[in-house]
């Protein structure tokens, strides 16, 4: 601002400014001497230029203290216009109770607490929308969690149910696999007894060699003339030789030969034992059957059950490692004995191959 001297009166007292030592309202325009603008001198030489454009009539910045206006320092600015009203409305005041005045409305204390609150004000604005956001997002990401955990709870208590369903079906069909179980056993139980019962009046011969021109015949009666058998020709109703079981073995096929009962079964089984324990160096053979070529063993036993013979040949198995002497079939029935004077012991299936210890 320009260092002239203003002979213009002061917007506040009306009394001619004599000094250039004055303020100019950046908003009402009215120049104010230090007095009335509530400034000190010491003050007023540490404003710039800038500060001085900015500054503001304490009327204008509303920082008037209450109570009547003959107390106010600066008048309004219509009171400045009524150039009749007389000077002696005019209330002057003391240069110290107005500086006190503005200097209270306007200490940096203040203006600190104002910029304090504005800045509380915008931050809490400012961390409520970003709270609200983020809560927003979250409530979001719940809801979208609830209605995932709503379709899994539904596809789990679905599971959950067939999983029952199969359950219960599973336990069903064991049950009734259980109950199936045992009536297969029963049955085959019953099929091996009626196969058995078939062969009953049966005599099986091993070892005799085949021949193209054989007549069996003939040969099972020349094998009880042997051993000094009791039957007739009459009894022997058929002779015939079977598959093998086991292909790949150079053996000869066995011979069945179908009694008229068993009475002349036992008694050609009695008469070929008696005969190999009469005769231990020179047991029954192919050169007792008339049959020329290389002496192989003859062997004669009750004809069994593809079933029973199975368990025959594995008792026979099981009573070698376990160094029992007697094995024997009686009737169909598979017996063994550790030595003379044990207990025969019954084999009837796989189970009681146990037994033989």
């Amino acid at each position: 601002m320009k260092k002239t001297t203003y002979t213009n009166p002061c917007a506040g007292c009306k009394n001619n400014i004599s000094k250039n030592e004055y303020l100019a309202c950046s908003t009402c325009r009215g120049k104010f001497d230090l007095i009335c603008a509530g400034i000190s001198a010491d003050s007023f030489r540490q404003f710039g230029e800038e500060h001085k454009k900015r500054w503001s009539c304490p009327e204008c910045t509303g920082k008037l203290p209450r109570g009547d206006n003959t107390d106010t320092p600066v008048r309004s600015r219509n009171d400045h216009l009524q150039t009749n009203i007389s000077n002696e409305n005019v209330t002057l005041r003391n240069k110290h109770s107005i500086t006190s005045a503005v200097d209270k409305s306007l200490t940096e204390s203040k203006l600190r607490e104002i910029i304090k609150e504005e800045l509380s004000s915008t931050l809490d604005r400012a961390i409520n929308k970003h709270v609200t956001d983020q809560l927003k997002d979250i409530k979001e990401e719940i809801m979208s969690f609830r209605d995932s955990l709503t379709f899994f709870n539904k596809q789990y208590e679905d599971m959950k149910s067939r999983l029952d369903e199969k359950e219960s079906i599973i336990s069903n069909l064991q049950e009734d696999n259980n109950t199936l179980n045992q009536q297969v056993h029963e049955l085959s139980n019953r099929l091996v007894q009626v196969e058995q019962t078939m062969r009953e009046n049966n005599v099986e011969i091993n070892g005799i060699p085949e021949h193209r021109t054989e007549n069996l015949l003939t040969t099972v009666a020349q094998l009880a003339k042997t051993v000094n058998s009791s039957i007739a020709d009459s009894d022997i109703l058929q002779a015939t030789r079977v598959a093998k079981l086991t292909k790949d073995t150079n053996k000869p096929r066995s011979v069945i030969v179908k009694l008229r009962s068993t009475g002349p079964r036992d008694a050609l089984i009695a008469a070929v034992s008696q005969y190999n324990r009469q005769n231990p160096k020179d047991k029954l053979n192919s050169h007792h059957l008339g049959i020329s070529g290389t002496k192989v063993p003859v062997y004669l036993q009750e004809h069994l059950a593809p079933f029973n013979k199975n368990i025959h040949a594995a008792a026979r198995k099981r009573a070698r490692e376990a160094g029992y002497k007697f094995v024997w079939i009686r009737n169909g029935r598979i017996l063994v004995r550790k030595d003379e004077g044990s207990q025969a012991i019954q084999i009837r299936n796989s189970d009681s191959l146990k037994l033989i210890i």
